[in-house]
């Protein structure tokens, strides 16, 4: 929990402090701010606020969990949060391309207090984790592997209902659906890479469905439930639509389920995961884009990604890959060659990036970036995380002489 409140915290200084260049001093009073509220807040600024703090409030309340009590701890994280918050908009001042903003202020303070709520009520509850490990454990195989891609299908999640904000809104339920109403009606406008790309995806999260799933009888219709009920509620997400194209691979993939969840040699499962989320990748990351302009590499990590909503969902469809191919590999790896296959696994991993990121300098309307890259080696490494701890217990447990 530590390493998670460290990448944090180090992802929201970096954010806030963007680009770290051209520091000047303040036209204005230092921490003037406060004492002005104002005009108008844009609906992605306010939920974009929200959502940074809510991680670090959570980790932070699940880090002090056991220092004191529930309150104290809820409280403490709060004041910390803010006070962090605070320190950002104050440096903020420094930077001609940032604003300080007490509306900043108050939303940081919220997306805190609403993640050590939920942290505390995780980490504190005596009747909601039972019940939840319970219920993990009926639907769930034991272990390590099937916690990762139990973990795997959740990141998919978040990325596919990212901002997280639901609406019932009607409008917005109009505007989610239109873009499916006008592609069923004009067959001739679906976009092919976006269909290729979702049927490979649900294909690979297939693969991991049946190898993790306990319940036999019934896992081809909980997959086609659980999986249709996410592409759905798109609608009712703000900022987010139900694509015509989600939906028809999500179709063909369903088709194949039957043939797929015949296959019962672990190696051959996990090479096909590994080999589908490449050409999904590939796909997602090559296509032509909609002008037809050509951009050099930008070495800026995080250029961009933090400043918008669709920033959010961007790193985390990419973490996906990053943690998926490591759920595969680790399967099918055993534990005495747990560090080798990490390692090179790792260097292919780069230099497969690497290769899709030059390329794109040559695809009109993709923009070439390094991002990606960090990010996805962090799925990587996260994926691994606990591998050589169980590493080392076996080894004690096959060898009783060793301290």
């Amino acid at each position: 929990m530590l390493k998670a409140l460290i990448a944090t915290l180090s992802l929201i200084i970096y954010g806030s402090l963007y680009p770290l260049s051209d520091w000047r001093e303040p036209t204005s009073p230092l921490f003037e701010f406060l004492f002005h509220w104002p005009e108008s807040i844009e609906r992605a600024d306010l939920i974009q606020n929200i959502l940074a703090y809510i991680p670090l409030g959570f980790f932070t309340v699940f880090f002090l969990s056991k220092e004191k009590g529930k309150r104290t701890n809820i409280i403490l994280t709060i004041v910390v949060c803010t006070c962090l918050s605070l320190a950002m908009e104050g440096i903020q001042q420094f930077l001609p391309s940032r604003v300080s903003s007490l509306s900043d202020l108050v939303l940081n303070c919220v997306g805190s207090a609403i993640g050590a709520i939920f942290g505390s009520v995780m980490s504190n509850s005596a009747h909601f984790t039972p019940r939840l490990v319970r219920l993990r454990y009926q639907l769930f195989k034991k272990g390590q592997h099937a916690n990762i891609g139990i973990a795997c299908i959740g990141i998919w999640s978040l990325a596919q209902t990212s901002p997280w904000v639901p609406t019932f809104d009607a409008s917005q339920i109009r505007r989610g659906g239109s873009a499916f109403y006008r592609t069923a009606l004009n067959l001739e406008t679906i976009i092919v890479w976006q269909v290729a790309a979702y049927f490979l995806s649900f294909l690979v999260l297939a693969l991991i469905w049946m190898m993790i799933v306990r319940i036999k009888k019934y896992h081809i219709a909980l997959f086609g439930i659980f999986f249709a009920l996410i592409i759905v509620s798109k609608i009712f997400i703000y900022t987010r639509q139900l694509s015509f194209e989600a939906f028809f691979g999500f179709l063909i993939a369903s088709t194949l389920l039957p043939f797929i969840f015949r296959i019962k040699n672990k190696n051959l499962i996990c090479l096909s995961g590994i080999t589908l989320i490449g050409f999904n990748h590939t796909i997602m990351e090559l296509h032509a884009g909609t002008i037809t302009t050509l951009s050099a590499i930008n070495w800026i990590p995080f250029f961009g990604q933090l400043q918008s909503l669709n920033g959010f969902q961007g790193i985390a469809e990419v973490f996906w890959i990053g943690f998926a191919l490591a759920f595969f590999a680790r399967v099918m790896t055993h534990y005495q060659h747990g560090l080798r296959t990490a390692v090179l696994g790792g260097v292919c991993l780069v230099l497969y990036l690497s290769a899709i990121v030059w390329a794109k300098q040559f695809v009109p309307g993709r923009f070439a970036d390094i991002t990606p890259i960090i990010i996805c080696i962090a799925g990587w490494l996260f994926g691994w995380h606990g591998f050589f701890r169980d590493e080392t217990s076996q080894s004690i447990a096959q060898d009783p002489a060793r301290p």
